[in-house]
């Protein structure tokens, strides 16, 4: 309307038809996967011999899964709003997309040999080493906090992680990598399809991926750098970081801010 002509950048997650970017829908479930990657071969382990179990088999879970899976990982259990499902040899995640992709089907349905079904709260607290919150938000609470059992907690959904379970897992020692860095992916593409529509541009998937694993290991850097120097959680590097970028352009630009 300020402009007298159509501006499409200022919608993100559009259909590809209209100036939607290719590589939108699975962006999220990426960057998780690629932020996952780098904090195990910063921590020295090998992502091929981790186990993984992931509650929540949407858009951002399923995605992260099916990655996971056809790199040849072990997904031990995964969950949805109805129950979770394990095995301990590692799961077919291509056969269960296919199940959940008729809508009418859930996880407390779905039957294969080998497998188990679990509670979600018993997926949260299995037995393994990268545990991927993927559904709703507090998840992991000052309830259930002290029966994780995995080595690291990538947080793929929105807050999934309870002030009180965070302060449990720091004394435990099992580092969480917080969501406003685990789950950016999604909102690093729509950035990158807003600059799509200025540009009057449509990029291939390769370049779209090229680019969001760039700045994903970037932001992955900055914030496990700053958690070291600072001698911090992740989740209080990250915020450290924004907050720094925040008073730095605001002294820039001549503002008061300034960083204590």
């Amino acid at each position: 309307m300020f402009k007298g002509h159509s501006v499409p950048g200022v919608v993100t997650g559009k259909p590809i038809e209209i100036g939607g970017s290719i590589g939108r829908t699975e962006a999220t479930g990426r960057g998780v996967t690629i932020v996952t990657y780098e904090y195990l071969k910063h921590a020295g382990l090998d992502a091929d011999k981790m186990t993984y179990a992931i509650q929540g088999m949407g858009n951002v879970g399923g995605t992260a899964a099916k990655i996971l899976y056809e790199s040849g990982k072990k997904v031990i259990a995964v969950g949805d709003w109805s129950g979770a499902v394990y095995k301990e040899d590692g799961l077919n995640i291509d056969e269960i997309a296919a199940y959940l992709a008729d809508k009418k089907n859930c996880l407390k349905d779905y039957q294969a040999d080998g497998v188990s079904h679990i509670t979600n709260d018993e997926l949260l607290t299995c037995k393994c080493d990268v545990l991927i919150p993927a559904a709703l938000e507090n998840q992991i609470t000052e309830d259930n906090a002290e029966r994780i059992q995995a080595r690291v907690i990538i947080e793929a959904a929105n807050g999934p992680t309870s002030v009180e379970a965070d302060e449990i897992l720091n004394r435990r020692g099992i580092p969480v990598v917080p969501d406003i860095l685990a789950n950016a992916g999604g909102v690093v593409v729509s950035y990158f399809e807003w600059v799509q529509n200025i540009q009057s541009m449509a990029w291939d998937l390769d370049e779209v991926n090229r680019t969001l694993e760039k700045i994903m290991l970037k932001a992955y850097n900055d914030v496990e750098t700053m958690a070291k120097e600072k001698n911090s959680s992740m989740r209080m590097g990250a915020y450290m970081v924004a907050i720094n970028r925040i008073c730095t352009a605001g002294r820039l630009r001549g503002g008061p801010i300034s960083m204590a």
